[in-house]
């Protein structure tokens, strides 16, 4: 008996390689022969989150522009958002953003994008996620807030984008420190 692969899949893949490749001109053409923009694959990946996250600017903004779902999380609770963060793409975490992708979701371990933009050193991206609002308190199952991965790799240069009143106040809280902070004319305790 002879295996044969159905057509639908056979574009999937197609696709997923050509995506993967960083190909724009095939990407456009199999898109505009109907293949699904937010199909996953069987690790719940989908054609944005392996652009994003293999630096493939244009296909993002193409996908995007076919009504790719920005924030559709694969098994693992990845977003295309957290993937560029973690891979230092900061044109495509901004592009996600501008769009409209959601800046604190959390992956099944409670990693936000900021998390793993300081946890990997890229500080351009955690500036850009912070610029944008992105939530620094949030922890993960361990724990940890995104200032912790980033200070137990020696990341200073990302440490220093959060050596503020609000920053310290928090982790005076956090690990039950009494504080005392000057801002202004004021004493915070």
């Amino acid at each position: 008996m002879v295996h044969q692969t159905s057509p639908t899949i056979n574009k999937f893949e197609k696709l997923l390689s050509v995506v993967k490749e960083g190909n724009l001109y095939e990407v456009r053409t199999l898109l505009d022969k109907g293949t699904d923009v937010n199909s996953q694959d069987i690790h719940g990946r989908t054609f944005l989150m392996w652009a994003s996250s293999n630096g493939h600017k244009d296909i993002v903004q193409l996908l995007i522009e076919k009504g790719a779902h920005l924030d559709i999380q694969d098994n693992d609770g990845w977003t295309a958002l957290m993937l560029a963060s973690y891979k230092g793409h900061k044109y495509i975490a901004q592009l996600l953003y501008d769009y409209g992708a959601i800046l604190d979701i959390q992956n099944k371990w409670g990693w936000t994008a900021l998390m793993l933009a300081r946890c990997e050193g890229h500080k351009h991206i955690a500036q850009l996620l912070i610029d944008e609002g992105a939530e620094t308190r949030i922890l993960n199952s361990n724990g940890d807030a995104a200032r912790d991965c980033a200070e137990r790799k020696g990341h200073r240069e990302i440490l220093d984008l959060f050596d503020n009143a609000s920053e310290l106040i928090y982790n005076c809280y956090r690990f039950s420190f009494r504080c005392i902070t000057y801002v202004s004319t004021d004493w915070i305790f």
